[in-house]
């Protein structure tokens, strides 16, 4: 998702290429629902159907739910709706 990230392992009871492993497939999994920038998203999809009802995995209900949630505890300062004006000075 455009983003560097670092992972340091304590892993007892796995071997660390096992639980770097998971980590992997939880990152990617992510990224396959979540992620703005790849078309196939499920992010992206739902973008796509504004306004009409579109089934969504737990994942992104719960994110939504949660980016709703911050935006009315900051008044509006994190605002999840902002995708048509970031894509309109060029964040893509």
């Amino acid at each position: 998702m455009g983003s560097e990230i670092n992972l340091w392992l304590d892993a007892a009871d796995k071997a660390p290429a096992t639980a770097f492993a998971l980590a992997a497939t939880l990152f990617r999994h992510n990224e396959q629902i979540l992620s703005r920038f790849r078309a196939d998203s499920e992010l992206s999809q739902l973008n796509r159907h504004s306004g009409e009802w579109f089934p969504v995995s737990a994942l992104l209900w719960d994110v939504v739910q949660t980016a709703v949630t911050m935006a009315e505890a900051t008044d509006g300062w994190f605002d999840p709706t902002m995708l048509g004006a970031l894509e309109r000075i060029g964040y893509t």
